[in-house]
């Protein structure tokens, strides 16, 4: 029916109605459950709608494509779209309710419950005062979910069950029957990797999706930023799922390496698909991704599990088995995987030491590079001995601070920890010390959870604890600042990273000047109109920016940009576009912009794009504050004013 009304309003050349036929098509994609077929349909949908100027339905299409995304593991392009589709949406209501409903699933995949939560009732609170049963019942939907997400499972048993009621009362049945995990955009569940009764594979850009859940400890509380490494990720994952080598293949550089920290082994990309190939054809497959920490624009860390049930062949035949990792990747200008390194499972603080060398190896000559190496060595020198305590590179004004229930080593100066610590191996021999998990990382700071092994002096027994750290490191390279939490205090622990990354440091690597994590929550109310976060400075200002079309452009601009995808930048600059450059009066036609953009931007490493809304005034128009950085650049002149600079973004 669908593909029949589309060709009589081809043959009638009645584009809008064209358009919504595409959401109607992509809508049905989404609930017979395959994500990519209504991403193609929605994402035409939502361009045509956009440029044909009109907004509401284009906030529909894009909250509608947020919703695919989400199901595909991409949430941090599903929480870009919410922002599109907040700034188009005015004051319809079932874009209103939709884009709150992206937005609260795609925070809870940041490990944002709170707010996620805020955002899902939001969108309760709005549909409950209307008489449309259909997006009341998606709403409670929604909030079910990201209730889940928090370890309320009661309280989302009730959501579920007045979302069943609604869909009964309206007479979808079908919507009804289904089971939670099914309806709309997935929440934290399964993709099936081929349709029957095979398990399916969990994947997210951002989900924690830890493999240690099995023994019972929860989810842990994560900040994980997102880059193209970990855009990568989600998309090499959505191929996985949809066992396509092909789409796998085009996430690999054609140089391609891994090294297998494990065997030592290495394997060129030939080897990596023919790897892939053989996965696809196993009993049961299943593959999971959690990334743990990014740096730059290109590194990401992250745990994986390749599991299958079986696999066999006229040769050989293989029993079930289960394969869990650490992961560092690392993506090239196209954003394509171009190095992966393996690591055991218990060996996170050797990938965390890599992550910090490869990030600091990219980086030129400097300060931040010598940050960056100091923070590659602490992982190491975790492991002892701890009787050399100049390994751990103490500065002379050192802070330590204990906010244990019962702890006692709080100190100022180099001395003063020095005696702390030695106090500690007075009472016991430190066997050893391990990196057990990241809970956000920075290029020169980190907030881990650890462990100490040890034997009492006195009596000989043994003992274990575990805590959480952060340590912050200078430019000088010594270590600055040493804080302890306990084991459970996650959110405490994550909010004084926060404070810290946001005053103490001079910059986060690839985001503007001490952008502090808790940003990305926003409120239920209202958000940033900018893909990026807001900076700490505008916090402080307490900016109010109303967003509009001119802000929605600039989101999908950066956006673009990060992902270094130049058919995403055609449709953002309009044919008569022109950029007047006024530090030296240059100006720049449309053909001129992307020529610039697509000679310039492979040469830069590391380059990211951020554009903070000052002010707006009416729909069209938009003021702000671009920030471009990179850590380097393969020739030439990184300033704007060079003749070989960039187009004026």
């Amino acid at each position: 029916m669908i593909a029949s009304s589309r060709r009589m309003v081809e043959e009638l050349g009645i584009t809008q109605q064209l358009l919504e036929a595409d959401v109607f098509t992509g809508l049905i994609d989404l609930l017979e459950g395959d994500a990519v077929a209504a991403e193609r349909s929605l994402r035409t949908a939502y361009d045509g709608l956009r440029a044909h100027g009109l907004g509401i339905d284009a906030a529909r299409a894009a909250a509608f494509l947020g919703r695919a995304l989400l199901a595909q593991g991409r949430a941090a392009e599903a929480e870009a779209l919410s922002h599109e589709s907040e700034a188009l949406a005015g004051d319809d209501l079932q874009a209103t309710i939709t884009w709150r409903g992206v937005r609260a699933e795609a925070l809870a995949r940041h490990g944002e419950q709170a707010a996620a939560i805020d955002f899902a009732r939001a969108a309760v609170d709005i549909a409950g005062a209307t008489d449309v049963l259909l997006l009341h019942a998606d709403a409670r939907q929604v909030l079910a979910t990201t209730l889940r997400t928090d370890d309320r499972g009661d309280e989302a048993d009730v959501e579920e069950r007045r979302a069943i009621e609604l869909w009964e009362a309206k007479g979808a049945t079908l919507l009804a029957e289904r089971p939670l995990h099914r309806q709309g955009a997935l929440p934290p569940g399964s993709l099936p990797l081929e349709k029957g009764g095979h398990k399916g594979f969990e994947s997210s850009e951002e989900i924690s999706l830890s493999p240690r859940s099995s023994k019972g400890e929860g989810a842990p509380r994560r900040r994980v930023r997102p880059n193209a490494a970990t855009a990568n990720t989600a998309r090499y994952a959505a191929a996985i799922a949809a066992r396509d080598v092909d789409a796998i293949a085009a996430q690999i550089a054609d140089d391609s390496e891994v090294m297998d920290h494990t065997t030592g082994a290495t394997y060129d990309r030939q080897a990596m698909l023919a790897t892939w190939r053989a996965f696809l054809r196993a009993q049961g497959g299943t593959y999971r991704y959690e990334p743990l920490a990014t740096l730059g624009n290109s590194l990401a860390l992250g745990r994986t599990l390749i599991a299958a049930s079986g696999a066999a062949s006229e040769t050989f035949d293989v029993g079930a088995y289960e394969v869990e990792s650490v992961l560092l990747i690392e993506v090239d200008a196209q954003g394509r995987r171009r190095r992966s390194e393996m690591f055991a499972a218990d060996r996170l603080g050797d990938a965390v030491a890599r992550l910090y060398e490869r990030y600091a190896q990219l980086l030129p000559d400097g300060p931040e590079r010598v940050r960056a190496m100091a923070m590659a060595r602490w992982a190491p020198a975790l492991a002892g001995p701890w009787g050399d305590l100049d390994r751990l590179a103490i500065a002379p004004a050192i802070e330590v601070v204990d906010h244990r229930t019962l702890g006692t080593f709080s100190a100022h100066g180099q001395e003063a920890a020095r005696q702390g610590i030695r106090s500690w191996l007075d009472l016991a021999v430190v066997v050893a010390m391990s990196l057990d998990d990241v809970l956000s990382l920075h290029s020169g700071a980190l907030l881990g959870r650890v462990t100490f092994l040890g034997t009492d002096r006195d009596g000989g027994g043994t003992f274990e604890r575990r805590m959480l750290q952060i340590v912050v490191y200078g430019t000088d390279g010594l270590m600055t600042r040493w804080e302890m939490f306990d084991a459970d205090r996650d959110a405490e622990a994550l909010a004084r990273f926060d404070e810290i990354v946001g005053s103490n440091l001079d910059r986060r690597e690839g985001e503007p000047s001490g952008e502090p994590w808790a940003a990305r929550s926003g409120s239920a109310g209202a958000s940033p109109s900018q893909t990026g976060l807001p900076s700490r400075a505008a916090q402080k200002r307490g900016r109010r920016v109303r967003p509009n079309a001119a802000t929605a452009n600039a989101a999908r601009l950066q956006t673009a940009l990060a992902a270094r995808d130049f058919d995403a930048l055609l449709p953002l600059f309009a044919e008569d576009m022109e950029a007047v450059h006024h530090p030296t009066g240059a100006t720049y036609d449309r053909q001129r912009a992307l020529a610039e953009t697509r000679r310039s931007l492979p040469r830069y490493e590391n380059v990211t794009f951020t554009h903070e809304p000052l002010a707006t005034l009416g729909d069209s128009l938009a003021l702000c504050s671009l920030s471009v950085s990179a850590s380097g650049v393969a020739d030439g002149d990184f300033s704007p004013t060079a003749p070989s600079a960039p187009a004026p973004w």
